[in-house]
């Protein structure tokens, strides 16, 4: 049976690369042949243990293939049809406002099908002109070691400290400065608290200056007597630590205007931890406000993205109702039985429905479907 090639930046620290790993050992322990192509963007590289051992057995790997999927950005797919004439090319991609540029449609419409995480991505594709087939396929969760793995060691960071956490990269669209505004107006003159921020520019060499100073303009827009605890990670770490930290947060919180998916929501659930969030976007696909705790919010247009051209002011995106999350976050701090117990139903949800077996027979079972077609057409 000829098999697939999976071009993605597998060995990298992005949400992409990390998305991508789980999608191909899904695929892998459902015993589909699978060959790895690595790509390489901007972000370094991530420690990946024995899963980062298990992928470099399969980069490049000797197969007959005659289906690839491109798991980058639909900008990137344009290489992978000139180099892969003749396949049957899938794109893998997300994306993170209610409209999808010009360009990434008309990348969309060259390939035979495209695959997104999230219903939510799903209408957003079609209502954006993507004509080709387009599927959900979830994220998989990550392999935990094991559910007693040693909370991380954080400086500044207290035994007995309630811990508010985020994972992202700073941009617009993840809102740091709105986190940061509820947050210290919220907890002004609290020390039993503290707010961890793992998180990092789009161009590494910033760091950690340029955090450290954004946050500081933060601290001081917000007029309060005594300010609570912020603690700043920007270093890598190692897929392992990533966990880690999950195991020592005692709510995820995260203001995003929007997710295509929310991977560190995702883990947050996995490791069961309950999540204050925005409730726009693809995270919605498994949370809900039975498991976790959705923010309000109205829709505005898409600005301060200028880094990037796909991200367009006649898209729109999520404006948080930020009174809203300044109670619920003071209401998890007071009532931390009943966000446990969020969490935990959480965690029941994705191990259910997300798990990489589940995935993994989703893959393989549309990928044998398109097996089919090509047998009956060649």
């Amino acid at each position: 049976m000829p098999g697939v090639r999976f071009i993605a930046p597998v060995f990298e620290a992005s949400g992409y690369a990390a998305a991508a790993r789980n999608y191909i050992l899904a695929l892998y322990e459902q015993g589909y042949p699978v060959t790895v192509h690595p790509v390489e963007f901007t972000c370094p590289k991530s420690d990946l243990g024995a899963e980062g051992d298990l992928l470099r057995t399969l980069v490049d790997k000797k197969i007959v293939y005659d289906k690839v999927i491109a798991h980058c950005t639909p900008d990137s797919w344009r290489s992978v049809l000139e180099h892969e004439k003749g396949k049957y090319i899938i794109g893998l991609t997300t994306w993170e406002t209610d409209r999808l540029h010009p360009i990434w449609t008309s990348s969309c419409n060259r390939v035979q099908e495209v695959w997104v995480p999230s219903q939510w991505n799903v209408d957003v594709f079609r209502e954006s002109g993507v004509e080709v087939p387009v599927y959900r396929i979830p994220h998989a969760l990550s392999a935990h070691e094991s559910r007693a793995l040693k909370p991380l060691a954080i400086d500044g960071v207290r035994d007995d400290d309630f811990v508010f956490y985020a994972i992202f990269q700073w941009q617009e669209r993840k809102n740091p400065a709105e986190l940061l505004e509820v947050y210290l107006s919220t907890f002004a003159g609290e020390n039993s608290v503290v707010l961890v921020l793992k998180t990092y520019l789009q161009h590494p060499a910033e760091n950690p200056e340029a955090i450290k100073a954004r946050l500081n303009e933060i601290r001081a827009d917000v007029n309060v007597m005594r300010y609570p605890r912020v603690v700043l990670i920007v270093q890598n770490l190692s897929q392992l630590d990533m966990q880690r930290l999950h195991r020592r947060g005692d709510c995820f919180t995260l203001l995003q205007r929007a997710e295509g998916w929310g991977l560190p929501h995702f883990d947050a659930a996995a490791n069961g931890r309950p999540v204050i969030t925005t409730g726009y976007g693809g995270h919605t696909d498994f949370l809900n406000p039975e498991n976790s705790y959705l923010i309000d919010y109205q829709l505005r247009p898409v600005t301060r993205m200028r880094w990037t051209p796909y991200y367009k002011a006649d898209g729109r995106w999520a404006a948080p109702d930020l009174c809203q999350a300044a109670k619920v976050m003071r209401h998890v701090f007071d009532h931390r039985e009943e966000a446990r117990e969020r969490g935990r139903r959480a965690q029941a949800r994705v191990e259910q429905e997300f798990s990489r077996s589940v995935v993994g027979r989703l893959m393989a079972d549309r990928l044998s479907t398109i097996d089919g077609r090509i047998t009956t057409n060649s």
